[in-house]
């Protein structure tokens, strides 16, 4: 499985973090629900400061998350992770 390069992660309000997966020369553009982040923090998180800090913490798994998405077909710009994919 190649991995996945994550840049410019940008808070969505409260809904969730986006942010640009290059993979194999190609750019992707996603979005992580609040929920998936809350699900993986075990915390409710109740500022986007607080979904960045969850991101950041968890970057890794969104980025194999990512990758798995990617190989089953995701589509769509962006393609959006939702909290079923990172448990």
């Amino acid at each position: 499985m190649a991995g996945l390069s994550i840049s410019n992660p940008v808070a969505q309000g409260l809904d969730g973090v986006a942010f640009t997966g290059e993979r194999d020369g190609v750019t992707h553009s996603f979005v992580v629900s609040r929920e998936a982040l809350e699900d993986v923090a075990y915390e409710i998180l109740e500022t986007p400061e607080a979904l960045l800090a969850a991101f950041g913490q968890h970057q890794q798994g969104v980025a194999d998350e990512a990758v798995r998405a990617l190989d089953a077909g995701a589509a769509g710009s962006p393609a959006i992770m939702l909290a079923s994919l990172l448990s």
